[in-house]
C-alpha cells in the first residue's frame, strides 16, 4: 500500500527517518518520504506514533516536501492538525470560510484562490494581482466580494489570523492525498 513502518532500535528519529530514507530511495530509485517519531514507551506509544507519522506522511506532498528524511515533531503542528480528530479541524474550516467556499462551489468562483493569494502577498491587491494575471480592480472586486460574505471586520488581526490559518488548511486538504 506504499507505506512501510519501520521499528529500529535508532533511539534518535531524525536518524532512523534518515537511514530508512537513504536505503529505500536506493532501492527503489525514486523519492521517498521517510518520517520518524519517537516511540516513548513500548508497546503503548507504538499506535499514536504511527498514526502520527501516518499523519505527517499524508500532508507532506501537499506542502511540495516529496523527498526527504523528516521527523513528526518538525512537523508538529501538521500532524496536529491532520491526525485523529481531523473532523475538528474541517468544521473550523467550514466555520471561518463557509461563505466563501459556498460561493465558489455555486458559481464556479475563485474567491478562496484569491484570498489565498491575497494573504500570500502581504495583503498587497496590486500583488495579488500580478500573481493571479488578473488587473487590480478585478482583485478588488473579489476581496469587496469576500468582505461581504465574511463580514465587515474580515481584516481585524485576530480574525485575520483564523482566516489565514483556514484558508491554509483548505488548501492543504484539498491537496494532501487519502490514506493508501
Amino acid at each position: 500500500a506504499d507505506w512501510v513502518v519501520a521499528l529500529t532500535t535508532e533511539t534518535d528519529p531524525a536518524a532512523a527517518a534518515g537511514l530508512v530514507h537513504t536505503a529505500v530511495r536506493r532501492a527503489l530509485g525514486h523519492p521517498v518520504l521517510a518520517v520518524g517519531a519517537e516511540l516513548g514507551e513500548v508497546p503503548d506509544g507504538v499506535r499514536g506514533q504511527v498514526e502520527a507519522a501516518g499523519a505527517c506522511a499524508r500532508v507532506l506532498p501537499a506542502l511540495g516536501v516529496t523527498d526527504t528524511a523528516a521527523t513528526t515533531d518538525e512537523y508538529l503542528p501538521y500532524t496536529a492538525l491532520f491526525g485523529p480528530g481531523e473532523a475538528r479541524v474541517d468544521a473550523f474550516v467550514r466555520r471561518v470560510l463557509g461563505p466563501v467556499l459556498d460561493w465558489d462551489a455555486e458559481r464556479g468562483g475563485h474567491l478562496l484562490a484569491t484570498l489565498a493569494a491575497y494573504l500570500d502577498n502581504r495583503l498587497s491587491p496590486v500583488a495579488t494581482g500580478r500573481a493571479l494575471h488578473l488587473h487590480k480592480n478585478t482583485v478588488l472586486q473579489r476581496l469587496d466580494r469576500i468582505g461581504e460574505l465574511l463580514g465587515e471586520q474580515w481584516q481585524a488581526p485576530e480574525r485575520l489570523f483564523r482566516i489565514t490559518v483556514a484558508v491554509r488548511i483548505a488548501h492543504l486538504t484539498a491537496a494532501r492525498p487519502g490514506p493508501a
